[in-house]
């Protein structure tokens, strides 16, 4: 009597989990999702040529040129760049490192038939022997800093002035300039 108990029962339970995968088989191919990932459009590249002027008396004395690929999805995640170095820091057995160069992070966003670059840049250098007081000088390295965030509409294929910092030590002017084309 057990042995026909428990094979009515595995049956029961066979028959049961038949059903619950026919019922789901039936589910999947009459629910389709609104927008398919096949269907959704990809989103555009672009080139985005930056170039990073030192100017001083109104002459550029320097200029830094980097280009970035990106699309101009909405849940793309921001482009990086970072070029610099990590610098010991600190006395005895105790160091630390500080990170002194240039890091720029940038998204780009289409709508209505604009194109919306929001970019943040961070510039460190160490400062020059004049600009460095003895008497906050204590052996450490004195850095200079220049931070930005923008959000601004994008003209294709015109160069765009996005920013420009004056230098509160000296009379130089950091510009930075960004060109954005549409790659097919």
């Amino acid at each position: 009597m057990k042995k026909i108990l428990t094979l009515i029962f595995l049956l029961a339970a066979t028959l049961a989990c038949l059903a619950q995968e026919e019922e789901g088989k039936k589910q999947d191919t009459s629910a389709k999702p609104a927008t398919a990932v096949s269907d959704a459009e990809p989103a555009a590249t672009y080139k985005l040529d930056f170039k990073i002027f030192e100017v001083e008396d109104g002459k550029r004395t320097n200029q830094r040129d980097f280009v970035l690929m990106t699309s101009a999805g909405r849940h793309d995640p921001p482009i990086t760049l970072r070029i610099g170095t990590r610098v010991p820091v600190g006395t005895g057995d105790k160091q630390n490192y500080l990170d002194v160069g240039f890091n720029v992070w940038a998204t780009l966003l289409e709508q209505a038939g604009k194109l919306t670059g929001t970019i943040r840049m961070e510039m460190s250098s160490f400062a020059l022997p004049e600009q460095n007081n003895e008497s906050r000088s204590s052996g450490m390295p004195v850095l200079r800093n220049s931070n930005f965030s923008v959000s601004t509409v994008l003209v294709l294929g015109k160069p765009q002035l996005i920013t420009s910092i004056d230098d509160p030590n000296s009379k130089k002017t950091t510009q930075v300039q960004v060109l954005a084309t549409k790659l097919d």
